[in-house]
């Protein structure tokens, strides 16, 4: 009950504190250009360029990457034949997946990308016969030292 009594005679004292306040013409021109409609699209047009803009030089950073395949498993049954002539059925199973890490870095002007990735994973693609592995032996002519 007494908090009830404290609200309310606390309504009328902030009633009055509002109804004191008096506004300039320049305060009002001040308020309609902060708070009016055109100043809200202004401010929505500019966050949305930063948004966008921070959007485009994202694009432009290293990106890190993780790529790979899932778990393929290959069930199967071949026929094996032996020495005496009978076949014999065995069954095989091959779990198949790969996964790589590296980044890529888009080049700006040219729309192009460059791509790293770990070496042990080209250098299992060369000895496996998927990628061919050229070996510098001499530097170019003209190359100047580090």
């Amino acid at each position: 009950m007494r908090k009830l009594a404290l609200i309310l005679a606390a309504v009328p004292a902030l009633a009055a504190a509002q109804s004191a306040r008096t506004l300039t013409l320049q305060d009002a021109i001040r308020m309609a250009q902060e708070q009016g409609p055109a100043a809200q699209i202004a401010r929505s047009t500019r966050d949305a360029a930063h948004f966008r803009d921070n959007a485009f030089n994202s694009r432009l950073m290293p990106q890190l990457f993780l790529r790979g395949t899932a778990a393929n498993l290959n069930h199967g049954i071949s026929p094996v034949t032996l020495d005496d002539g009978t076949t014999q059925y065995l069954g095989q199973s091959q779990n198949t997946s790969a996964f790589s890490l590296g980044f890529d870095q888009a080049v700006p002007l040219t729309g192009g990308t460059l791509t790293a990735t770990p070496i042990p994973r080209t250098l299992n693609m060369a000895m496996a016969g998927l990628r061919d592995l050229s070996i510098i032996a001499t530097p170019p002519a003209h190359r100047m030292a580090v």
